[in-house]
């Protein structure tokens, strides 16, 4: 929790500098509440701080000048596809640099996180989407389509499980790539 509480304390401090309001999104409403440290914080600085919680809403982060996260934030790796210039701070080196985002930056410590932030805020580099990102390849708003057109290959070719899997991973790698298809070669 120490590394939630620095991260949060050093961005709290950068937005009252700068007039900022800081949106956390948290799947996990008691974060916030059940760790002291965390809920002293976060009374300190609630008229800067809006919580938002649940795992579906992305809207927030799409709005933010800036994005932060901790390690490998699912959250924080779309939005720097989509453009949003994003900071993972990465205190134990648990994030693989080469499947992050252009618009996503490592930090390792809090001097480089005051560092990487004052430069991304007072900056005048123009972020776009990167297209050629591993997380979200296709950066289209698309995804769901493809899921439900997958799904629908599985319900209309015929034959037994494993191989009507097979078939619908063949069309769709044959349709979007062959790199869009992971297949779990381990058998348990």
């Amino acid at each position: 929790q120490q590394q939630v509480y620095d991260l949060t304390h050093e961005t709290l401090l950068f937005c009252v500098k700068n007039n900022l309001k800081l949106i956390i999104k948290t799947k996990y409403e008691k974060t916030f509440k059940d760790y002291k440290s965390l809920n002293k914080l976060s009374k300190k600085f609630q008229d800067i701080i809006m919580f938002e919680y649940g795992r579906a809403d992305l809207t927030p982060v799409f709005n933010a000048k800036i994005a932060i996260g901790i390690s490998n934030s699912s959250l924080i790796n779309i939005a720097s596809c989509w453009g949003v210039p994003s900071i993972l701070y990465d205190q134990f080196d648990m994030v693989n640099e080469r499947s992050t985002s252009n618009n996503c930056f490592l930090v390792k410590n809090l001097s480089n996180l005051r560092l990487k932030l004052s430069l991304l805020y007072s900056g005048e580099h123009e972020y776009s989407i990167d297209r050629s990102s591993e997380i979200d390849p296709f950066v289209d708003g698309n995804a769901l389509d493809r899921i439900y057109e997958y799904i629908e290959s599985l319900q209309v070719i015929g034959g037994a499980k494993q191989e009507r899997i097979t078939r619908a991973n063949l069309d769709y790698s044959d349709k979007y790539g062959k790199d869009k298809v992971i297949l779990n070669t381990r058998r348990n």
